[in-house]
């Protein structure tokens, strides 16, 4: 694999330009990229076991390896 701007699937020390919502671009090191890809959906599994509490609720199983033994 090798992407278009020459980023190989190795190459986890090089850095990589990105454009984000809240920034018009920046650039990050393609470990950092991958490592917040991997721990992105920790934040929004909390939100949704934070948001069940307030109301009163039960949340379920959150957990990615219940989720998908589903």
């Amino acid at each position: 694999f090798q992407a278009e701007d020459g980023i190989r699937d190795r190459d986890v020390t090089g850095v990589q330009t990105c454009a984000l919502p809240i920034w018009e671009s920046c650039e990050s090191v393609v470990s950092d990229i991958a490592t917040h890809v991997c721990t992105h959906a920790v934040y929004h599994r909390g939100q949704i076991a934070a948001q069940a509490a307030r109301a009163g609720l039960k949340c379920p199983p959150t957990d990615f390896i219940v989720f998908s033994r589903l």
